[in-house]
């Protein structure tokens, strides 16, 4: 992976101790040397393959996450994933394993930085820097997109840049295949700040979802900023789905126009107006660099031509057809005003209702916790209303399942929004969960959400967690 160590997700380091890894032999063949990143999942490792006699990058799965058969497939398979894409912009995997219960992948190692922190240090990048990096990014995506995989989290944080400038996508961890519907996922999948609206309201994804997420990373490059910031990841999503992002060049100065047109494109809200390819966009920023028209600039001009045939034509033929129309225009023209008539009358009062109530409309509230829904519904003047509650195994208990109305649908202020609620699993039992690694109010709450009490609480020095971290549970 990267050299740079600084590439720290955020999250606290729940791994084994640094200083037991160092130096161990994995599978007989990589030995390590030490940690240079850290994240919510795994850690990667500078190592030194013994057999090829080359440096490579171990990336291994938390020791608290390596019991959990869910967390060890979605492991296995970005080993799986990364393996079948050759492509020199993506990250190549070259073995994959366990060792002494640790699951580790061995990948290429990328002496550079991530696009992140490359913003970070240096601001807003020049134009030409950015269409270099962003077709190298669509390289890596044409070659997933080829293989029918969405890789569902393209985020600065996730491309590596070398010395030289090349371009290293990284982190297939959540990519899934678009041949069967696997795609739409109980919770948002991906960075808040890189989802596409359609990934934010849960919807089946397609490959547009990595071209509204290549968007927003190229909308930071030039602005060095993001279009949609919140207080929550929620928040966040909801602007996705509802804002349009301000225009680059209302940010900073002498934004070229193109560019800003075809970061515009992807970003639309609705799939089917995005570039319909990766590779149709790769086509846009190869005509930017070769300062030729765009494909979405040459579309006006063939539509207006289609027009331009269309009026001629229709005047050819409109002579031979007046006469034969003018008896049934007359009746049209009657039908018209009493139809005018109706639609004016119907107009004024719905004019007069928006102006003494105004109107809302519905966000997307399913598979969101019912305080916290009802909070969101607050923000647009309507009232959450619970129906009724069922068993559901696949959405955890006081979420939502359903909503009447459908979100996008505009009612009046002070309207309901009626839902049905999740009783969760309808089971006698239930499993512990996994409490390890998380602070204690986490754990807290993860406890009461589950029906479960809180226990005694005791606290003790650990070599491998920092302080305020469960190293322990019972029962297990």
């Amino acid at each position: 992976m990267q050299e740079n160590g600084k590439n720290n997700l955020g999250k606290q380091d729940r791994s084994i101790s640094d200083s037991r890894l160092t130096g161990i032999l994995i599978a007989n063949r990589y030995k390590i040397v030490e940690k240079i990143a850290s994240g919510g999942m795994a850690d990667v490792y500078l190592a030194y393959d013994l057999q090829l006699e080359r440096k490579v990058a171990v990336k291994i799965l938390h020791e608290s996450y390596a019991s959990s058969k869910n967390f060890v497939n979605r492991f296995k398979s970005e080993a799986q994933i990364l393996a079948k894409l050759n492509n020199p912009n993506i990250v190549m995997v070259y073995d994959w394993g366990e060792f002494e219960g640790l699951y580790f992948i061995a990948m290429e190692y990328i002496q550079g930085e991530s696009l992140k922190e490359i913003i970070e240090k240096k601001g807003a990048l020049n134009p030409v820097t950015i269409v270099n990096y962003s077709m190298q990014i669509c390289n890596a995506l044409e070659m997933a997109h080829n293989n029918n995989l969405i890789h569902r989290d393209i985020k600065p944080q996730n491309i590596l840049i070398t010395a030289e400038g090349k371009v290293k996508v990284a982190d297939f961890g959540i990519a899934k295949s678009t041949a069967a519907d696997i795609t739409k996922t109980m919770n948002i999948v991906g960075t808040a700040h890189y989802v596409s609206p359609e990934q934010a309201q849960g919807k089946v994804l397609d490959l547009q979802t990595d071209i509204y997420s290549l968007g927003i990373v190229m909308y930071e490059m030039l602005t060095s900023d993001l279009p949609f910031r919140g207080g929550s990841s929620i928040d966040i999503s909801l602007r996705h789905i509802s804002e349009q992002p301000t225009l680059p060049s209302k940010i900073i100065l002498n934004v070229p126009e193109k560019l800003e047109k075809i970061i515009m494109k992807c970003l639309e809200k609705n799939p089917s107006n995005r570039y319909p390819s990766i590779t149709a966009l790769n086509k846009d920023l190869q005509n930017f660099l070769d300062k030729k028209p765009l494909i979405i600039e040459k579309r006006i001009p063939d539509e207006n031509l289609a027009k331009d045939w269309t009026i001629n034509y229709s005047k050819s033929r409109r002579a031979k057809i007046l006469w034969t129309f003018l008896s049934l225009n007359i009746v049209f023209m009657a039908l018209f005003a009493v139809f005018l008539t109706l639609f004016l009358a119907l107009n004024t009062r719905y004019e007069n209702i928006k102006t003494e109530t105004g109107l809302a409309i519905v966000p997307p509230i399913e598979r969101i916790n019912v305080d916290e829904a009802k909070e969101i519904l607050s923000t647009y003047g309507l009232n959450l209303v619970v129906k009724g509650s069922e068993f559901n195994p696949n959405i955890n208990q006081n979420y939502i399942i359903r909503q009447d109305p459908q979100p996008g649908k505009k009612i009046l202020k002070n309207s309901n929004v009626d839902v049905v609620l999740s009783k969760g699993l309808q089971t006698v039992s239930i499993i512990v969960p996994n409490l390890i690694s998380l602070t204690k109010e986490e754990a807290i709450k993860i406890i009461e959400d589950l029906g479960l009490k809180v226990g005694s609480i005791s606290e003790e020095t650990s070599s491998t967690f920092v302080k305020g971290i469960i190293t322990g549970q019972s029962p297990q």
